[in-house]
C-alpha cells in the first residue's frame, strides 16, 4: 500500500484495530445493498469510530460503514430485511444512534419528520 493511500488510521497506529484492507476511498469497489444513515450524538472522534467498527464489522448482512465524525452520521450499508439488529448493536455498545436521519431531514414538511421530531423533542427550523 502506498504512502498516499495509507488511511488516517494507519497513521494514528491502528489504534482502531483496522487492518491494511481497510477502507481507502477509490481503492474499493462500492458496495451493493441497502444504505441507512445513522445520527449518533455520542460520536465524535476516532474512538468511537473504531468501537462501532469492531461491533459491526463481524455482523451477517454488513457490507460497508462509511462515517462522518464532523456530521456524527453513520451511513451503513447492509442487504438485511430491518435494520432493528443494526440499531441494537449501536445501543449495545452505549451509541446514541437514531436511524433514518438523513432522509428524516430532507422531507421536513412529512408526517414521519414531525413526528419524528416532536417524538424526540427536536425544535422546527
Amino acid at each position: 500500500m502506498s504512502e498516499l493511500s495509507r488511511t488516517t488510521c494507519d497513521a494514528a497506529g491502528k489504534a482502531c484495530g483496522c487492518s491494511e484492507s481497510a477502507f481507502v476511498p477509490g481503492a474499493v469497489p462500492v458496495a451493493e445493498g441497502t444504505t441507512v444513515t445513522y445520527r449518533i450524538a455520542n460520536m465524535d472522534c476516532p474512538s468511537e469510530e473504531g468501537l462501532i467498527r469492531r461491533r459491526l464489522h463481524g455482523m451477517d448482512g454488513i457490507l460497508d460503514l462509511r462515517f462522518n465524525l464532523m456530521g456524527r452520521s453513520l451511513d451503513v450499508v447492509h442487504d438485511l430485511r430491518s435494520v432493528q439488529p443494526i440499531t441494537e448493536a449501536l445501543h449495545g455498545i452505549g451509541m446514541k444512534a437514531v436511524a433514518g436521519w438523513r432522509s428524516l431531514r430532507a422531507d421536513r414538511g412529512s408526517l414521519v419528520w414531525q413526528n419524528f421530531r416532536r417524538s424526540r423533542g427536536i425544535a422546527a427550523w
